[in-house]
C-alpha cells in the first residue's frame, strides 16, 4: 500500500496546466509564483507549530529553531510538489499585472512638472 496519498481534487484543480499561447506566464513568472507560494506555505507551518518548550533536558535551543525552520520549508516544499495550496495561479496572475501596469506607467522624469502659479 502505498504511504502517499494522491492528491486532492482541490489541489488537481488547483495546479492544472497554466494557460497557453498570448495568456501564458513565463517560466520565471510561473517559477517565482511557486517560490512564494511555498514560502507563504512555510510561514502558514511556523504560525501553526505550538512554540518550543525551553526547559527541560532537550529543550529549545538555537538547533532546534534551525531545525524549525529546514522543517517548514521542507514541508512548505514539498507541499508544493503534491499541489499546493492552489496560490500559484493567483500569484501569477498579479505578477503579470504588477509588470504591465510597471511598463504602462510612464517613469518620472518622462511626467512634465505642474505649471506653477503665483
Amino acid at each position: 500500500m502505498d504511504a502517499v496519498s494522491p492528491p486532492s481534487p482541490i489541489a488537481r484543480r488547483a495546479e492544472a496546466p497554466s494557460p497557453t499561447g498570448p495568456h501564458a506566464a513565463p517560466p520565471a513568472v510561473r517559477q517565482a509564483a511557486r517560490r512564494l507560494e511555498s514560502a507563504f506555505a512555510a510561514e502558514m507551518l511556523k504560525s501553526a507549530r505550538p512554540a518550543p518548550k525551553e526547559d527541560g533536558l532537550f529543550g529549545g535551543g538555537i538547533g532546534a529553531r534551525s531545525f524549525d525552520t529546514f522543517m517548514n520549508e521542507a514541508l512548505g516544499e514539498a507541499m508544493m510538489t503534491r499541489g499546493g495550496l492552489g496560490l500559484s495561479r493567483a500569484l501569477e496572475g498579479a505578477i503579470l499585472g504588477a509588470q504591465r501596469s510597471s511598463s504602462a506607467t510612464p517613469d518620472s522624469h518622462d511626467v512634465a512638472a505642474p505649471a506653477v502659479t503665483s
